[in-house]
């Protein structure tokens, strides 16, 4: 049965649609792919279909020498502390360079300028644009920002909610021969407060792939 409900929601996740039958039959948005192989067969189809997902995001690639960019700490509009494991943006209109998997360490945790999961802490009413990159060579990341504080169960987009309107980004692929996968959205942090950005693939946020997200007054 947990299987079961962890296909329900991959399928949910991914943008498809399920249909709650004898036979169990899941069609998504990718090109009428089926998920789920035949009756009570999972293997599926999951590849092609994520693959026409990609090209209809338009997802992009980087080699390992464009990643160095994420690392890179701009020279004003950031303030870093590494004691307290904060980032906090000073402009109104900022960009959020964010690694998933940042290393063989932290597998389940995200990189924002060299710190693990820490606390990101913007204005109230900055235009913010997120960019995730999947450095995972083993699974797929995504990334959503929420109300809802930990702890988190292994099913967090059932439980949560997307506090402002466009702050997700739905799974990455991992690395490919092409290179890392790239993704970002742009949102608008319209209501001070404390939030958490997480990872909503299942099992990733109880694992501890979340951190604190603070708007400021």
């Amino acid at each position: 049965m947990r299987s079961y409900f962890f296909v329900v929601s991959l399928v949910l996740m991914l943008g498809g649609s399920f249909s709650f039958n004898t036979t169990v039959s899941a069609t998504n948005m990718m090109g009428g792919s089926q998920m789920m192989g035949g009756k009570g067969n999972m293997k599926g189809n999951m590849m092609g279909g994520s693959q026409m997902m990609n090209k209809m995001r338009n997802l992009s690639t980087i080699s390992i020498n464009e990643l160095k960019s994420f690392y890179k700490i701009p020279v004003a509009g950031v303030r870093i502390n590494k004691k307290t494991n904060t980032v906090k943006f000073l402009d109104s209109k900022i960009t959020i360079p964010i690694i998933a998997s940042p290393d063989e360490d932290n597998m389940y945790a995200f990189g924002v300028y060299g710190l693990v999961n820490p606390t990101i802490v913007v204005k109230e009413g900055s235009v913010i644009t997120i960019k995730l990159v999947n450095k995972d060579d083993d699974m797929p990341h995504a990334i959503m920002i929420t109300k809802t504080q930990p702890p988190y169960n292994n099913m967090p987009m059932m439980m949560n909610s997307v506090a402002f309107g466009g702050a997700v980004i739905m799974p990455i692929p991992k690395k490919s021969n092409s290179g890392y996968y790239v993704d970002s959205t742009t949102f608008t942090a319209t209501t001070p407060g404390v939030y958490y950005y997480i990872c909503q693939i299942p099992g990733h946020a109880a694992k501890g792939m979340y951190g604190k997200f603070v708007v400021l007054k």
